[in-house]
Formats: C-alpha cells, structure tokens, sequence
C-alpha cells in the first residue's frame, strides 16, 4: 500500500511538471527572449546640438535586445534632452549595425528602431524593423517587452493586430495569415485559444472554440455580414464544407541576394505585402529605411534626396499547403492576369546643389517616372533644419518637364540681406579641421550671411560646408494612363550651400567596384503592361507530402512601373484547379536618364575645394 502511495504521489509530481514545461515554460522563454539574449552595449557618439550650434560627443548607454554583437548608432529627435543622460531616454531613432561590416555597406544594417525610450529599453510607442527576416513591430512597449496594442508583420508574410503582453500576443487581436484566412478573437502566449471567428482559405465563416492553435469546437457557420447562418449543436469538430485538397498562399520573398562577380552579393531591391479586403496588396518599399517609398511618390510625402531610383524584380514565395492525408502533385502553374497597366505616376527627387564651389544657391528636381510633369509651382521659406516653415514667402511658376528641372533661388537669397558677391567671390580658409567651429563663428559675425546667420546648418559628412535650408511644397499636374489629368503635391526640403571653408585635412573616399549580377535560379514571369485578361504558364512540377507545406519562390519582371492584378493557378494531376487569392502588384521600375543638374549648375565657376565624392 505504501508503495502505491508512494509511486502516485511521484506521478503526481512528475505531471505537474511535464505540464509546467509545456505551457509555462515555452511562454516564459519566449516572453523573455529579448531579455535574456540581449545585453547592455555602450558607445561614444557625435551629435550635432542645434541649440548651441556644435558638434558634441557623448557616452550612450542602450540595451541591445539580440543575440548577436550589434553596433549602434542614435538619433535623438531633440538632443538638448539628452546630453546629460547616460542611458537613452526620450524619443529618437537607432540603428543597430553588423559590427564586422563597414558602415557604407547596405548590409551592414542589422535592424532599426524608431520611437521612445526610457532607462536605454524600448519603452512606449516604437516601431522595431528587423531587415534580416522582413520582422516589423509597430506597437506599445514596456521596459524593453512588447506590451500593449500593436501591428506586427511576421518573417513568413503573416500579419497580426491586437493586444500583447509579454513579448507574445495576449488577448484580442486579429491574425491574417498568407493563406487567407483570418482569425479574430482570444489569444493566449502567443496561440489561439477561446472564442473566436474564422474565416478559412475556402471562404467559409465560422465561430468556434479553439484550444491552444487548434479548432477545438465550431459553435455556428456565419455569413458575410456575422449573422448565424447555421448552428452546431455537437462538441466534436464539424465540417461545414469539404475542404479543398490544396490551400495556395502568397507573400514576398525577403532579403533575397542576387551574386555579384566572385563572392560578392547585392540585396533585391525591397517590397512590402499587406493582406487587407481579401487582397495581397503589393507595393514598393525602397533600400532607405527612413522613409517610405509609396508615400514619398504618390501620398504626398517628403521628395527624398536618394533612394527613388532603382526598383526591379520581386520574387514572390507560393507556399502550397497539402490539407490530406495522402501525397499532391501540381502538374502546372499558371498565373492568371486580370489587368496591367504603365503607372506614369511622376517620380522625384530632390538634389542639393553642393561641393567644391562656395555659393551654390541652386537645387534641382529629377524624375524617373514614365510619365512627365506638366506644369507647376514651388512654395517655400528659409527655415532651421528639419523644421516646417509655418508661412511661405516665396513662389516660383515651374514650367513642364520630363528628366530634370534646375531650380535657382538667387532672387530669394537676396532678400535676407546677403551678400552674395563676397560669397561668390571670396576665399575662405581655416588652419585645421579642429579649428573648424571657431573658423565657422567668424564668418558668421562678418554679417555676409544677413537674416540667415541664424539659419545655417553644418553637415556631419563634411562640416567644412555652411548650409540653409528651404522648405515648402511642390504643386504639380500630370497625366495618367487614360490621359486623365492629374494634381498631386509633394513637400520638399533641400541644403542650400552659402560658403565653404577650405582646410587642409581632406578625407579620401574611391568607388566601390560594380560588376553585373548572375541570375538565380528561379521560374521568370514576364509581366507586360498596357495588357488585359491572359495567362502566363510557368514551368513547375512539385509534389507535396501529407499534411505539409512546400514553398516556391517566382521571379516577376515588367520593363516598367506598372500595377497588375492576378492570381496564381495550381493544375493538380487529378485535373482540380486550387485558386490563389487575388493579388495586387505595384511594380517599380525607375527610367534611366543623364540629367545631372549638379553637374550642370557648376559649369564657368571657379572650384577652390578639392572635389567630394
């Protein structure tokens, strides 16, 4: 009898375990993933002040929250509060770096950060960008842990929004996977589990009871509009309708390298998916990661100074999912295109007008889109840097263009009081690079610059440049690919550069060799534009083992910015046709021209500063 207590009792103990590490444990792990990899990392910045105009170096203090030896670089939005604090503390953006790469290599950016910090933790409102794995996390924060309502990208293309807590999602949120389906309701560590409504990959709806990540009990079928359209009386799993043998999901393929000569590789230009309305909408990311690319062409965002030129093929992943309980085979893969049409949507880019030259009051607007600039107009003010002027007192009537178009604001220039022939004219020396703040000090008190003295900003790449800024909007008309006229309007803010200060420390710099990418191996789709309603066969044979998933990655190509709707059509060797869902494709694709305002601008001028690259 002792015996038999004995060993109940041991079995009583070892069930309390075994159920410990199976639902506690994994959650805990994984809700303090971020802690207990991560590790404190200090470093010793540059940072412009604004409010005492000069450069300042401190010792910063953050949490590295990867398992990995990251370095880091931080932009703080106001620094006068954070020159006397250790750890960062207040709002700003880092990015964290692969230290073993050179900081000029675009992969060397590990991940970037962009929001609110306390004590050196993520705390607050910050979006985490992980460019390794195409990770986003845009949310609430809590010393360092994911807490609160959030939109969260995921590294297979699935997006979720909802309540976190713990690093995992906790509570309601709405989970949308590549597949299609949709799951809103309870989530507990990270799982479904409670009531919920889900719409499955066939397009059936349902709400049901779900227990740790799976369909436990379906309480009714609902229609469209949530109305029960049929109630489920059993506790068992009910089928509402038969499944399909095959589920087609689609998403983007991230961070996919193409070689370059022998051991070299080159990032794919980037893009963004977003399942929204039964859709995957598609659209251009850009390689800067500090601002979007869909916003600054067609939302009326900030014209960019670099990073619109470019775009090219998207690989796009089909991930095939076997839903029965013996082998598939896909016979033939067709993508099924309901229309294609050129966006002639303009492409800018603003380029400051700056280097060897003093007085340089000259910018310019270059478009690489396929379509040109009708007529328009530029608004603006001189302001500080990266502060929106509240009023515009200048305007200039731009007549249409198709590259490129120089913009001179010597007329402007001349209204602060300046005086531009000594700029123009003069030659301005400094003894060394050291003596360069006390050298810039000088000038200013000369009163060549007039109502700009106080507007003048110093470049971190090269603090031998005085600079002002202009800030405004740019109002311009375009015709799209029906020959509708257009309006749209972007803001712009450029460095204009009033002086230079020559000092005998220059820095040297080469350009880096480029040679032509090989091809991957990948199934080529060839999208043509101006085109409706066909059918492109792409050469695939797979076979997918019982309940398992296999993943293809397509290369699509198109000689243009162009927008396509299609979707991807699976043959079976039984005859079925498996049905993707639609996909919205914004493909970009810049023109390539030889408008070099810079270039243009600087002819006839007497350069007494060796050139920068």
């Amino acid at each position: 009898m002792l015996k038999h207590i004995k060993y109940t009792v041991l079995f009583f103990i070892l069930s309390i375990i075994t159920i410990a590490c199976v639902f506690y444990l994994p959650a805990q792990m994984q809700s303090n993933s971020l802690q207990t990899k991560g590790s404190w990392t200090e470093k010793t910045l540059l940072i412009w002040d604004a409010k005492n105009r000069e450069m300042v170096r401190r010792r910063f203090k953050v949490f590295n929250p990867f398992a990995k030896d990251l370095d880091f670089y931080w932009e703080p939005k106001e620094i006068s509060k954070f020159l006397f604090s250790k750890e960062l503390t207040g709002e700003g953006t880092i990015t964290w770096r692969k230290s073993d790469l050179p900081k000029y290599d675009p992969k060397s950016i590990h991940s970037i950060y962009k929001g609110n910090l306390k004590n050196g933790k993520f705390h607050g409102y910050g979006e985490l960008q992980v460019l390794e794995n195409g990770y986003v996390y845009d949310g609430l924060w809590f010393e360092g842990e994911k807490q609160g309502d959030a939109k969260v990208i995921y590294e297979n293309g699935d997006h979720y929004e909802g309540n976190f807590a713990k690093d995992l999602p906790n509570g309601k949120g709405v989970l949308k996977t590549v597949f299609g389906e949709i799951y809103e309701g309870n989530f507990y560590n990270g799982q479904k589990h409670g009531l919920g409504t889900y719409l499955d990959a066939n397009g059936h709806k349902r709400k049901s009871r779900w227990y740790r990540n799976k369909e436990s009990r379906v309480v009714a079928a609902l229609n469209f509009d949530n109305k029960v359209s049929a109630k489920i009386k059993n506790d068992s799993n009910t089928v509402i309708a038969q499944r399909n043998p095959l589920s087609l999901g689609v998403t983007v393929r991230r961070n996919v390298k193409r070689k370059y000569g022998v051991g070299g590789t080159r990032k794919t230009f980037p893009y963004n998916a977003n399942f929204s309305d039964g859709i995957l909408k598609i659209n251009p990311k850009g390689y800067e990661e500090n601002f979007s690319l869909i916003k600054s062409w067609k939302k009326g965002g900030k014209i960019a100074e670099w990073g619109m030129q470019g775009g090219g093929p998207i690989f796009i992943s089909l991930i095939a999912r076997n839903n029965l309980n013996s082998r598939i085979y896909i016979e033939d893969l067709y993508v099924d295109v309901d229309y294609s049409y050129t966006d002639r949507h303009p492409v800018l880019k603003i380029s400051p007008h700056s280097g060897c030259k003093g007085f340089r009051p000259t910018f310019d607007f270059t478009n690489f889109g396929w379509g040109k600039i009708v007529s328009g107009e530029i608004l603006y003010n001189f302001t500080q840097f990266r502060q929106s002027p509240k009023t515009y007192r200048y305007k200039k009537v731009l007549h249409g263009f198709n590259n490129g178009k120089i913009i001179d604001v010597t007329n402007s220039i001349k209204n602060e009081k300046i005086d531009i022939e000594e700029l123009r004219n003069q030659y301005y020396t400094c003894p060394s690079t050291k003596e360069l703040p006390y050298c810039r000090s000088k000038l200013i008190n000369t009163g060549v610059l007039g109502n700009l003295k106080h507007k003048i900003r110093v470049e971190e790449y090269d603090q031998r440049m005085m600079n002002t800024t202009i800030a405004g909007v740019f109002k311009y008309r375009w015709r799209d690919h029906n020959n509708k006229l257009r309006n749209s309007r972007n803001y712009f803010e450029v460095p204009i550069q009033l002086a230079a200060i020559k000092s005998p420390d220059n820095s040297e710099c080469a350009d880096l060799p480029w040679e032509r990418p090989r091809p991957l191996p990948y199934p080529i789709v060839r999208l043509p534009h101006d085109r409706n309603g066909y059918s492109i066969r792409v050469p695939l044979q797979r076979a997918i083992s019982v309940r398992r998933e296999r993943k293809v990655t397509i290369e699509f190509r198109a000689q243009k910015s162009s927008i396509h709707r299609f979707r991807i059509i699976a043959i079976l060797s039984n005859g079925d046709r498996v049905v993707s869902k639609p996909v919205l494709l914004q493909y970009y694709k810049t023109r390539k021209h030889k408008f070099f305002g810079n270039s243009i601008s600087t002819k006839n001028m007497k350069c007494y500063i060796s050139a920068q690259c």
